[in-house]
């Protein structure tokens, strides 16, 4: 929404909508908005947000700054960089 974005789509939104409909939706039909999902700050723990993302069965949560989104914090990179990065014994 004016050039910022509004929503993501992910793959089992689009799984949940059946081929013969494709035709008929768009983005903005499967999106969840982003300000739906549960966020974090630059600032905020990095295990609490590992908590979250996992409690409500997310691979990425949305970082927001001053109410703008400033970008994605995905399970992904974290699991990359605990393997990179292993906790001392």
């Amino acid at each position: 929404v004016n050039g910022n974005p509004a929503g993501v789509v992910t793959l089992p939104d689009i799984a949940a909508v059946p081929r013969d409909e494709w035709s008929r939706k768009n983005a903005g039909d499967l999106m969840t908005p982003l300000n739906a999902l549960p966020s974090v700050a630059p600032e905020d723990d990095l295990f609490a947000a590992v908590q979250l993302m996992s409690a409500n069965e997310l691979l990425f949560l949305p970082v927001f700054e001053n109410g703008r989104l400033a970008g994605l914090l995905t399970r992904d990179e974290v699991m990359r960089y605990l393997a990179q990065h292993p906790s001392p014994s």
